[in-house]
């Protein structure tokens, strides 16, 4: 492969590596930090006391029914302590969107944004790579000729310019009415093609200079 890098492209690479380092060195932390989701925090500690408290006086009351002499009250300590259970869900609940608030933004700007950065300074170098076998300035094609006799021309389309250049007019095979040009190839100094008998289906490779 060859690389063929402009000035645009190494300024579009050079952009998104430091936005790839400005948000994993100073905005992650910025955007993890505990004192920009202040009212966030307090929210969730004062719902986290709330359901504490009231899971502590559910177990407490159904603990305290269940001590009651006869069976009057076990379905109601039951249903308490179910209740109980459901604050226990909460309470995990709610530790865990404490732990998202601050994870998110760590996960967003430490990682993601900078491997998408990477990603695209790849494909943007990716993008600029062109094959060394098609040439760095033409690609081979075959073009229809003049008439049935030849009924394919060699040509080469220069990439630079869009002129399209005659290389091989008629296939050379000697004595070989039915041959006729299959297929092209080129590199920036040589231009190959393949000559093909319609009647027996054989074939020969021929190469020449090309500039």
């Amino acid at each position: 492969m060859e690389l063929n890098i402009s000035k645009k492209t190494i300024l579009i690479g050079l952009i998104l590596l430091a936005v790839a380092a400005v948000s994993f060195f100073w905005i992650a932390g910025i955007a993890s930090s505990e004192d920009n989701f202040g009212g966030t925090y307090a929210s969730l500690e004062e719902k986290r006391t709330n359901v504490t408290e009231l899971m502590g006086a559910t177990a407490g009351s159904s603990t305290a029914i269940s001590l009651l002499p006869g069976d009057a009250g076990t379905p109601i300590a039951d249903q308490l302590a179910d209740l109980s259970g459901y604050f226990l869900f909460i309470l995990a609940a709610i530790y865990l969107e404490k732990w998202m608030v601050t994870i998110t933004g760590l996960l967003a700007f430490r990682i993601i944004i900078p491997i998408s950065c990477l990603i695209l300074i790849a494909a943007v170098l990716l993008a600029n790579t062109a094959p060394v076998a098609y040439g760095a300035v033409a690609t081979p094609i075959t073009t229809a000729g003049a008439s049935a006799s030849p009924m394919l021309k060699g040509s080469a389309l220069s990439i630079a310019s869009g002129l399209l250049v005659e290389v091989v007019p008629e296939p050379i095979t000697p004595n070989a009415p039915n041959v006729v040009i299959y297929d092209t190839r080129c590199s920036d100094s040589t231009y190959a093609w393949v000559e093909l008998d319609t009647l027996d289906r054989s074939w020969s490779l021929y190469a020449a200079r090309f500039v």
